[in-house]
């Protein structure tokens, strides 16, 4: 996207035009704009080695996930009332941390079977 908007700047479109071709936020086309290319490296990296809120419960939510594949991720942080009373995040954090997790030790999410009958 920084080798886009930079192609645009060159080609003299306005960073609002270029915003609207990019279907970006103005103030971000701004700021990526203002980025030397060494920059915008360095910007990639730290997004990369940033600390998550719920690192600490890692190894808890990974011996329940292998435990339990089907849970759902919400279930999966309120298992313990001590990380239900300390976790005050959003539910797509914990959405998001669970599945960043199952992708890092390879645990696919299974589907829980329903069986039906007839009436």
């Amino acid at each position: 996207m920084y080798h886009e908007i930079r192609r645009l700047i060159r080609e003299g479109l306005s960073l609002a035009a270029i915003s609207q071709r990019v279907v970006m936020n103005p103030r971000t086309v701004k700021r990526y704009s203002m980025m030397s290319e060494a920059k915008y490296a360095s910007f990639l990296q730290s997004k990369e080695i940033r600390d998550k809120l719920l690192t600490p419960y890692e190894s808890f939510v990974r011996d329940k996930l292998r435990a339990h594949p089907a849970v759902s991720a919400l279930k999966c942080m309120t298992g313990s009332r001590s990380i239900t009373l300390m976790i005050h995040t959003a539910p797509k954090t914990v959405y998001n941390f669970v599945m960043a997790l199952r992708q890092k030790y390879n645990i696919p999410p299974e589907e829980a079977s329903r069986e039906y009958q007839p009436y």
